[in-house]
């Protein structure tokens, strides 16, 4: 929806007024993050355009504040760099692009969000895929330590060392034994 004149966000009226909701951190240089509110993990606002009220993308209103302009060129609009913070608004960190040159800045650069989303998975791949060692079992059968001092010592999960402990996973087998060999 294009940004007619007379145009206001809450209150603010300007790129100083949004600029004025923004945090700026040393750990991102120039970038302006956003303080309000968010819907989908974006900047987003409220605008009131010719009377009625909607939700408007405040990385779009810094470009057209900063511009003056009431909407980009036909088939362009502003898009973040992908270098600066996922909430940064400075329309100096924007340029103007198709919506494909868009998506494809966002697929190909690794935004911090997604990294530690990546890190996090990761780490918890390991945890689940870990295979203990015979050894490490009969740690876990025969300690009296705590459950949870365990889980920290093998680097399991906690209900893997309960479901160890009350014989649901990793039953021990007789050396030489088959599969097929029952015992009671």
């Amino acid at each position: 929806m294009p940004i007619k004149p007379g145009t206001y966000v809450s209150r603010i009226k300007d790129i100083g007024g949004i600029k004025d909701r923004c945090k700026l951190s040393d750990d991102w240089p120039g970038c302006w993050i956003w303080a309000g509110a968010c819907s989908k993990g974006r900047p987003n606002a409220n605008v009131v355009i010719d009377g009625r009220r909607t939700s408007h993308g405040v990385v779009k209103l810094a470009w057209y504040y900063a511009h003056g302009e009431t909407h980009p060129p036909a088939g362009l609009k502003p898009c973040r760099k992908m270098t600066c913070h996922a909430l940064c608004v400075n329309p100096a960190h924007q340029s103007l692009v198709t919506h494909g040159e868009c998506v494809a800045l966002a697929l190909a650069t690794p935004s911090v969000k997604r990294q530690e989303s990546q890190r996090r998975n990761a780490a918890h791949m390991a945890a689940f895929f870990r295979k203990l060692t015979d050894a490490q079992i009969a740690d876990i059968l025969e300690s009296t330590e705590s459950q949870r001092s365990l889980a920290k010592k093998h680097g399991v999960s906690l209900s893997t060392v309960s479901d160890i402990k009350r014989g649901r996973r990793h039953h021990q087998t007789v050396p030489g034994s088959s599969v097929f060999t029952w015992r009671p």
